[in-house]
Order: structure tokens, then sequence, then C-alpha cells
């Protein structure tokens, strides 16, 4: 309906309309935060395909990223994409502690994670998740990353971790004290073994001084309940 407009005016009409509205692929809840063409350091943690990233680069550019994917194939196709010295992708698992870890690898890749999928769930009956299989991969906290790879300050930190954000968190509270906002998938009931909620991630993070400013629907249930959403914290 609205397809022919100018960005600007588009934008008009649906902030009156109460809908979300994207720049450059960028979710509405960050762009708003996020002056066009100002470029941002970012560290992008369950990178996947880097979609992520490449709307932000487009909307507002980045001076310096970092790319966190620990599925193989993925990351080296992230290599192909995003080049030094502006950016820099490591492929491991993101965890509160260092060492080995295994990684359910699903059929529907971008639900892998080192924590077990319910897949009795029937909330979860419309995804193809297929037999899983499992890869060794290895573990780093956020701070051990942080120490190799030299940010003096980080002005946003995207966690997609498939229920094991918790985990990302409090392997990272030192690089917390330098990010300025934080954008978090957010599940509201356990779809993994051992899996955060959203309390949990709400309770971490406003103990390291973050609130809560937004939160954009994800992904549904086959009878519409909404089981994940994605939030964006920023320091207080």
């Amino acid at each position: 309906m609205f397809s022919r407009l100018k960005p600007f005016v588009k934008e008009k009409i649906y902030h009156k309309l109460g809908l979300p509205y994207s720049h450059d692929g960028v979710p509405a809840s960050i762009s708003k935060y996020l002056p066009k063409n100002t470029p941002i350091t970012l560290v992008d943690i369950g990178a996947h395909d880097g979609w992520f990233t490449l709307a932000l680069d487009k909307y507002c550019g980045v001076s310096q990223g970092l790319l966190i994917e620990p599925l193989p194939h993925k990351s080296n196709n992230l290599r192909q994409i995003f080049i030094s010295p502006t950016y820099s992708v490591l492929e491991c698992v993101l965890s509160n502690k260092s060492g080995d870890v295994e990684l359910e690898v699903n059929e529907a890749e971008a639900t892998s994670s080192i924590l077990n999928i319910k897949r009795s769930l029937p909330e979860l009956s419309a995804i193809n998740l297929g037999k899983p299989k499992t890869i060794k991969c290895e573990a780093m906290t956020l701070d051990e990353v942080l120490c190799k790879y030299i940010f003096s300050k980080i002005d946003l930190i995207k966690i997609d971790v498939q229920g094991a954000e918790h985990l990302v968190i409090k392997g990272g509270l030192e690089t917390l004290k330098i990010t300025n906002m934080i954008w978090i998938e957010i599940s509201f009931k356990p779809l993994y073994e051992g899996s955060s909620v959203f309390a949990d991630i709400y309770f971490l993070l406003t103990q390291a001084g973050f609130g809560l400013i937004e939160i954009e629907p994800g992904f549904r249930a086959p009878n519409g309940e909404l089981l994940q959403s994605d939030a964006l914290f920023a320091k207080l």
C-alpha cells in the first residue's frame, strides 16, 4: 500500500499508525537510537549469515566489527564477506567458561545450540528440526574474546545464541562495562534444556546497569502464542 511513498513520508505514516518501520533492514527498535551514516562499533554474537551486520553497515556504517559464529561453513562464508581491517570473524561458541563443548546442529541451522532443543514441544512443530548431529566447538567467554579483539568501547552487541544468552552475559560482565546497547533474543518459555527466559535476562542486564527500552515481537507458535522476541537494552 505504501510501497511508492518516499522513505521519510512512509516512516511518518507508519509511526502514526503504530507500525514498526525498518531502515535498510535494520529493525525500527534499533534504528531510532542510531543516527544514520554515523559508524558504530559492533559485536555480532551468533552472526549466522551476517544479515544483521550487513544491514547496520548499510544504514549507519561500522567502524569496527566482530562477528562470532560457531558453525564452520557459516564462519567461512562470513570471512569472504567481512574483510579486515574493519571486520574480524571468530569461529567459536560464547559461554560462561572456556573449553570444548558440543553444539547440536539441527536441519534448521538457525536453531542450533549448545543446549538441546525440546523437540517434543508442540510449539515447535512447524520447524523442520530434522535429525540432529553434534559437532565439537571451542568455547570462550566474551571477556576472553575482547582481550584479543581490542575495543575501547562497544556501541552495540547483538546476542542470538538459542537459549544460552544468559551464559554469554555471565561470561562478559567486564565487556558490558564498555557497552552502550545490547540487542538480544529473549524467550518467554524455555525451548531448550536449561535455557534462559525473559526474567533471567532482565535480571542479569539490569544488574549490569542496563535498562529495557524496546521489545520487538518475533517467533510465534502455530497457535499464535508469542514465544520469542528481540529486546533492546541500553546503559542507563
